[in-house]
């Protein structure tokens, strides 16, 4: 019987071992979306409205630092480097960028994430710096570093209606990550594995279907655990248990 006790006190220490150990591997995936609203500092342009700026250089889990680049659109027209903000649909706000006047509306013209969730949302300009569309045009060219690989990255990009977006480049190596156009407010993910660094396309300028402004398109990024981590730790739990169990009758005959 005492035997038998202490088996079971064993097996009961290694099976609460493995629940915490799964519960803090499913706690790790974390949002790498910034938990505040306002525009992020970018790479050689800091921050150009009147919003609270972000550094994203020092977040948690892991930091990073996000360029921008002038792109153009299939006719010809060039554009400047977009701003990126970190937006909740909840809070309308009303600021300025480079002097002129913008609103993010709790209804938008055209791109319309659930409230209550943040997101990466471009903001095109034109070559002098203006806000296109009133600021409400949501396209741009961004470039994330990170500052320590990632396992695994899911990007969740929300209302791709035309084609352009696309990861570009993937650790320094040109890529072409499609996305596959869907009806209004779709979702789709990509999920990529040791990332140091992507170049995204958000949305595109005068397409088929919005000849006059474009495909305006958000971004989400999560850190995901790797599972496999946590059933190998799960699984070396439950060995242990089961070695335990043959050592204790080897030694008692």
């Amino acid at each position: 019987m005492k035997k038998l006790t202490a088996a079971l006190k064993l097996l009961t220490a290694s099976t609460i071992g493995f629940g915490i150990i799964s519960s803090a591997s499913v706690a790790s995936a974390a949002s790498l979306v910034p938990n505040q609203e306002g525009e992020v500092s970018l790479l050689g342009l800091g921050c150009r409205s009147s919003l609270n700026c972000i550094h994203t250089t020092s977040l948690h889990p892991v930091g990073y630092t996000v360029e921008s680049f002038g792109f153009s659109a299939a006719d010809g027209t060039k554009y400047g480097k977009s701003l990126l903000f970190v937006d909740d649909r909840s809070t309308p706000q009303e600021f300025t960028v480079n002097g002129f006047g913008v609103k993010f509306l709790a209804e938008d013209e055209g791109t319309n994430p659930a409230l209550g969730q943040k997101w990466f949302r471009p903001m095109a300009v034109n070559r002098s710096g203006r806000p296109v569309e009133n600021g409400r045009l949501e396209v741009g060219l961004f470039e994330f570093v990170f500052q320590s690989v990632i396992d695994k990255l899911e990007l969740t990009f929300f209302d791709v209606e035309d084609p352009g977006t696309l990861i570009s480049n993937l650790n320094g190596n040109l890529s072409n990550i499609l996305t596959t156009p869907g009806d209004n407010g779709n979702l789709q993910t990509v999920t990529l594995t040791n990332v140091k660094s992507f170049k995204v396309q958000l949305g595109s300028p005068k397409t088929s279907t919005f000849p006059r402004t474009g495909d305006g398109v958000n971004l989400q990024l999560t850190k995901v655990p790797e599972p496999g981590t946590v059933f190998s730790l799960g699984a070396l739990a439950i060995g242990g248990v089961v070695a335990a169990g043959k050592r204790k009758r080897v030694s008692a005959n």
